[in-house]
Formats: C-alpha cells, sequence, structure tokens
C-alpha cells in the first residue's frame, strides 16, 4: 500500500457517496415530476 494511500481511498469512498446522494435525489425529483 502507498503510503498516503488509505486518505486517498477514504477521500475517494466519500466523493462516491456524494455522487451516489446526488443521483438519489435527482431520481427523486424525476420521479415526482412524473407523477405531477
Amino acid at each position: 500500500m502507498l503510503a498516503g494511500g488509505k486518505d486517498e481511498l477514504v477521500t475517494t469512498l466519500k466523493q462516491l457517496d456524494q455522487v451516489q446522494a446526488s443521483l438519489e435525489h435527482a431520481r427523486v425529483l424525476a420521479v415526482q415530476e412524473g407523477q405531477a
């Protein structure tokens, strides 16, 4: 494992969580628009 590799992994996972949350939010908005 590279030095600092774990920190980079943690940062990447946090960014991935943010992306997934954004996608989920967009999906919910799309569903709401479809029901309107």
